[in-house]
């Protein structure tokens, strides 16, 4: 028998083809320098950071999307870092937002960021740089196949005025969706589908833009050079580079839907286990890495995109598998039961705090006030139960010693007339 293929067929002679394009001169026919990626190259390293792989490949880049409508945003964005169009905030402002992490995340959290700093994707903020904030970072975890993993979450929304994302002006990016693979979808086709490994992480910021991704851990001033996640112009950046990803392989035949990093190829099982190969050549080449965990097929039913798409039989399906159903319906049975709860107490106040409110509360008893609140209404389903209340903002914590004192008048008279409470802050702590 013959040995089993393991490599592409179509590869070697488009691979010699794109070497052959694979020159420094094609990095100006795209529209940039080879002085400005160059210098990008000495910024990263002069900040201590890596240089990522399609930085250090640009011309396999420019090689491979000489045609490309979009060539030179892909290229530059490989060779001098990407960026984004935001507006600028007055001299004088400076913010600070503090981490969110909790405490029994941290470890997992500095695990990350030390896995990143050893990358050399995050860097020590230099003292010269005029930095315009410091942003908060947070904590994903994600499960897959029983394993959890943290992921960090940089929060570019915050303060709501002057933080990144509220000062980003970015036109509206199309996205693919399961609508547009279950449209080529016909019964007896096959599937397959591959995923990136870290896929913004591969991509690189330009370096005036490190000074609006800095944040604080463990007392140190740290700043993200790739493409970080809570950046909300990423998803639409990231997706142009997966479109010209997406078009390349259709030039060569393949029929294909690409979302930010996941691929899935649809056709006959001999031509998607060729595609299959030639695409995790192409996109190895151009400097990402493929996510072996979550490559799949072909098969003829695979989830995509949380969808379960079928061929299977005479007519082709998409549903939701019964393990997503479960989740779905175990929160929607969770805010039912909420619900009912609130339902259940008609007669309680509410408060709306709005931007035009006649006074002005500090951020601090504000929310520590709605924790508060939560307690009156509901407390006599935790009576003898621990409490566990978390504050994303550090201040919330010693505001019990004055929450009395500054609640507005017209709770007070409330709280009164419901003689259910005496001091307000001291049921808080009791109730904690």
């Amino acid at each position: 028998m013959p040995a089993p293929v393991t490599a592409s067929r179509l590869w070697p002679p488009l691979l010699r083809k794109l070497w052959q394009d694979t020159a420094t001169v094609s990095l100006a026919a795209a529209g940039t320098s080879v002085t400005q990626w160059q210098e990008f190259i000495s910024e990263l390293r002069d900040a201590g950071a890596s240089v990522p792989n399609m930085t250090a490949n640009a011309c396999r880049m420019a090689a491979a999307f000489k045609t490309d409508p979009d060539k030179v945003f892909l290229v530059r964005g490989a060779a001098c870092g990407v960026g984004f169009p935001f507006k600028s905030v007055p001299e004088d402002t400076f913010y600070t937002v503090e981490n969110y992490v909790p405490a029994e995340h941290w470890e997992a959290m500095d695990k990350e960021i030390r896995k990143e700093r050893a990358a050399g994707n995050v860097v020590m903020v230099k003292m010269e740089w005029s930095i315009q904030g410091i942003s908060a970072v947070g904590v994903v975890a994600k499960e897959r196949k029983g394993v959890i993993k943290f992921r960090p979450v940089w929060d570019y929304s915050r303060p709501e005025d002057v933080g990144v994302n509220s000062r980003i002006d970015l036109e509206k990016e199309k996205f693919s969706s399961v609508k547009d693979a279950y449209a080529l979808l016909r019964p007896g086709l096959w599937m397959a589908k591959i995923d990136l490994t870290a896929a913004y992480r591969s991509v690189p910021v330009a370096a005036m833009y490190w000074i609006a991704h800095v944040f604080e851990w463990d007392e140190e001033v740290l700043a993200d050079t790739r493409a970080p996640f809570g950046n909300s112009a990423m998803p639409g950046i990231f997706m142009r580079f997966t479109r010209g990803i997406v078009r390349w392989m259709k030039a060569q035949g393949a029929s294909i839907v690409g979302y930010l990093d996941d691929f899935l190829l649809i056709g006959s099982k001999k031509v998607v286990s060729e595609f299959l190969l030639l695409l995790r050549e192409f996109v190895t080449f151009l400097g990402f890495e493929v996510n072996d965990d979550k490559c799949e097929g072909p098969f003829q039913a695979i989830e995509f995109l949380g969808i379960l798409l079928s061929t299977e039989g005479n007519q082709c399906t998409a549903s939701i598998s019964e393990d997503r159903i479960l989740v779905v319906q175990q929160k929607i049975a969770d805010i039912r039961r909420l619900g009912a709860l609130a339902g259940s107490q008609p007669q309680e106040p509410y408060f709306p705090f709005r931007p035009d409110c006649p006074e002005s509360y500090d951020i601090g008893y504000l929310e520590l006030f709605t924790v508060f609140w939560a307690i009156v209404l509901w407390g006599k389903y935790i009576t003898g139960k621990t409490v566990v209340i978390r504050i994303d903002n550090n201040c919330g914590i010693g505001q019990h010693t004055e929450l009395a004192a500054r609640l507005p008048r017209a709770h007070q008279d409330q709280l009164k007339q419901r003689r259910t409470f005496g001091d307000p802050s001291e049921n808080l702590l009791a109730a904690c």
